[in-house]
């Protein structure tokens, strides 16, 4: 049977193919990455009050892989789920990366406040002073807290984290750059929260053992 085509003609169609295919693909990801398509993608995250998925971000559960040589010795169930009611919180995804840092900053802070396992110093009306930071007379004014349940706790933390200061520090975890490169970029965040360096020495030490979140009101002051 005599072939329609020839080699040389055949071999120009496969190229021509080749060169649409990645035109296709081209123009796809200049109208995914436009700010038309970015605004409405926007408008629907305020509306579903929600942040919808990046086909270019990390899948949950993966981590950088600076974090990954990390050791964990995983904390209760109990407590993870304060963690991860926090990222929630926040509007963080709950990732390998994003817990990691959670277990790092618990570990460096080593609470022993009830309910606030980053000794937290947000006011609730319930709450007592675990320790007093600031005075007016003979009565605490400031200090760390003990909160009366988790659920306030976990509003406390994350009120507090929502500040401008810590900015950084959500930013980090909401775009799951990474526990390590969330302690080096926001060392000026974590000073201001009391944290200091403490973070980065815990996970440069690459092994996570996150001290058990108190639930019980071990010391209090006037």
């Amino acid at each position: 049977m005599k072939r329609l085509l020839n080699e040389e003609e055949e071999r120009k169609i496969k190229q021509m193919h080749s060169l649409n295919e990645d035109m296709v693909s081209d123009l796809v990801d200049k109208i995914k990455s436009s700010d038309t398509v970015q605004n409405i993608k926007k408008k629907f995250e305020d509306l579903l009050g929600i942040k919808l998925g990046d086909d270019d971000k990390k899948e949950e559960g993966s981590e950088d892989d600076e974090d990954s040589s990390i050791k964990v010795t995983d904390p209760s169930s109990k407590d993870q789920e304060f963690y991860e009611k926090v990222l929630k919180g926040i509007g963080a995804p709950i990732t390998k990366g994003n817990l990691k840092f959670m277990y790092a900053w618990r570990q460096g802070e080593g609470a022993k406040a009830r309910f606030n396992p980053f000794n937290t110093t947000k006011s609730k009306p319930d709450a007592s002073f675990y320790n007093c930071l600031k005075k007016d007379g003979e009565k605490c004014v400031a200090g760390v807290r003990n909160y009366e349940s988790e659920d306030e706790g976990i509003k406390a933390t994350v009120e507090t984290l929502n500040l401008d200061y810590y900015d950084c520090i959500t930013d980090g975890l909401k775009n799951d750059i990474g526990a390590k490169k969330i302690a080096r970029k926001c060392k000026s965040a974590l000073k201001t929260w009391g944290t200091g360096e403490l973070v980065a020495k815990v996970l440069d030490g690459g092994n996570l053992k996150p001290p058990t979140i108190s639930t019980s009101e071990t010391k209090t002051v006037a």
